[in-house]
């Protein structure tokens, strides 16, 4: 396997990058569930110093995976599949790695405004708008990121089944450009079948 990404295909750092990010995600969700459901404090304050630490990462890596993409060819545009689902694919993820940009920056503030111990739902600093402010946007926007991770999973598993189930739906197109151009017969039968990339 190719270190970057091709036209065609992602690279060793891709899948290092993608599957880091996805694990880090995982257990800064897990980590978060526990600082609520803790009742004793020094418990609570452990839980949310290993979300820290774990949401710090998380933000590296994501970094990291913007540079990446932004340096390397999307496969996604090689796929045979229709425009407007490689453009709904584009743009998902886009938005999965924004919103958790934006989780991150506002998690961050939050550590820059208050002392760790403070960061608990029942100790929130009524006179400190900005502060309610990064912790609303801090809680709302996980929900938010495990829709767009649900629509992801989904798309990506259709993606697979349709592959397999036309033998060739799913593979890239010949020759390494966006995408193999179909018989002149097959666009005006099914339209909706055209395999061209996007203008």
């Amino acid at each position: 396997m190719q270190i970057r990404n091709s036209k065609t295909g992602y690279g060793v750092v891709f899948w290092a990058l993608h599957w880091t990010s996805a694990t880090l995600f995982v257990l800064v969700a897990i980590v978060a569930a526990s600082i609520s459901s803790a009742e004793d404090a020094a418990l609570r304050e452990g839980f949310v110093g290993r979300h820290v630490s774990l949401g710090i990462a998380l933000l590296a890596v994501m970094v990291a995976r913007l540079v990446w993409r932004l340096s390397n060819p999307n496969p996604v545009w090689s796929y045979r599949v229709p425009v407007g689902r490689q453009r709904v694919a584009v743009a998902v993820h886009w938005l999965i790695h924004t919103i958790v940009l934006i989780e991150s920056l506002t998690g961050l503030a939050l550590i820059g405004a208050f002392a760790l111990p403070q960061m608990s739902p029942d100790s929130l600093p009524e006179s400190s708008p900005e502060w309610l402010s990064a912790a609303g946007l801090h809680a709302v926007l996980p929900n938010l990121i495990y829709l767009l991770i649900l629509a992801h999973i989904l798309a990506a598993a259709m993606h697979q089944i349709g592959a397999l189930a036309s033998g060739n739906a799913g593979e890239p197109a010949a020759g390494g450009g966006d995408a193999a151009a179909p018989s002149p017969t097959q666009n005006e039968d099914n339209p909706s079948r055209r395999t061209d990339g996007p203008a």
